[in-house]
């Protein structure tokens, strides 16, 4: 468990980060007030022919406070990915600003001055023009300064974000680096996971680093897998192995325009105990031999019966490719001797013909 135990810091920063975020984008709502406070109040020093009353300028910049965070949320959820947000966002825009047209009459000369609150001056005639432009100017002022602050916040999100990315980039790098030597060492890396390490650290050199630190968790998680099947005997539940087969299926998927098609675990069998690597080891062959692309023969189905559970792995076999490549033909040797020594009522039968590489595996359901 080193590999967890040493990126764990990387993982509560993310964390802390995320967890924190809502609550620094309150505060910068929060300060909002205070700044058109301050704001209002300096230009009444410098630039009032006569001095505002203090209710005015609190009122004012309650107002300017309020829009801002609505301006500021609506620009935050126009920005998100999901069309929900964004619907939601834009939703926020429209009341924002039908409650400026429909209501700002009443606002500025009923409610305000119900509350003692007046901004209308008796010695200047009304114009309803110049009103509009006066609230659609503060309006799209408040927006400006609203989108920029969002802007800001997604600005210093995002790149402490890509910091913690690289650095557990650099972490899984490291950890990956020692996990190949002690397969190694073993005598026991698996020809498709090696492959793995070289086209991901080449998508390395020519990608978006940020973008394949999903791949090296999965490539790193099914190494640490790797070395426990040969260091212990113990069993684990079926929904594990069953995680480290989707992360090999989903490595294989590298270099590929297609995805692998892949089967989804039956619920039925995901608490059932069995010895570990009893499914990763055909489907780690099938990968070695054959094709895995869509349209292909390459097929992992689960046949449930009454009393008995079938994990059967099929793939046409690629002879240059085999050819190419010099196992020492452990994997089933091992399997069979940790099915053997835990007494495991589970039987395994393997079919490679000319052409051909099958494998099928059951199990009681019990």
């Amino acid at each position: 468990m080193f590999l967890y135990n040493k990126n764990i810091i990387f993982e509560k920063q993310a964390i802390y980060f995320m967890s924190n975020l809502p609550k620094l984008f309150l505060c910068w709502n929060a300060l909002s007030l205070p700044a058109f406070y301050i704001f209002f109040k300096v230009l009444n020093f410098f630039f009032a022919d006569r001095p505002i009353p203090e209710n005015q300028i609190i009122a004012v910049s309650i107002l300017f406070a309020i829009y801002f965070m609505l301006l500021f949320a609506a620009t935050w959820l126009g920005g998100q990915q999901k069309w929900k947000s964004r619907t939601a966002g834009l939703g926020i825009l429209l009341i924002a600003f039908l409650f400026l047209v429909l209501y700002g009459y009443e606002l500025i000369y009923s409610w305000l001055p119900a509350l003692g609150i007046n901004f209308h001056n008796p010695n200047k005639s009304f114009r309803i023009i110049e009103f509009r432009k006066r609230l659609t100017t503060g309006f799209l002022v408040t927006w400006i300064i609203a989108s920029a602050m969002v802007f800001a916040l997604r600005y210093f999100s995002n790149k402490k974000r890509l910091n913690l990315k690289k650095e557990k980039l650099k972490q899984l790098n490291n950890d990956i680096s020692l996990l190949k030597s002690q397969l190694n060492a073993k005598h026991l890396c698996p020809h498709f996971i090696e492959g793995v390490i070289a086209i991901t650290m080449g998508k390395m050199t020519t990608d978006k680093q940020e973008d394949n630190l999903d791949n090296l968790l999965k490539l790193a998680s099914v190494m640490h897998h790797a070395i426990e099947m040969q260091e212990t005997e113990s069993s684990i539940p079926i929904k594990k192995e069953w995680e480290q087969v989707v992360n090999l299926l989903d490595l294989a998927s590298l270099g590929q325009k297609e995805a692998i098609e892949k089967v989804s675990l039956p619920p039925s069998l995901q608490d059932i105990r069995i010895p570990i690597g009893l499914f990763l080891t055909p489907v780690e062959n099938a990968i070695k031999y054959g094709d895995v692309l869509k349209g292909s023969s390459f097929s992992v189905r689960f046949i449930i019966g009454q009393d008995k559970w079938i994990f059967r792995v099929v793939n046409d076999i690629i002879h240059a490719k085999r050819n190419s490549i010099k196992s020492q033909k452990t994997g089933y040797k091992l399997l069979s001797k940790r099915i053997t020594n835990g007494n495991w009522p589970i039987k395994i039968k393997r079919k490679e013909s000319q052409t051909q590489y099958l494998v099928s595996i059951s199990g009681p359901l019990n």
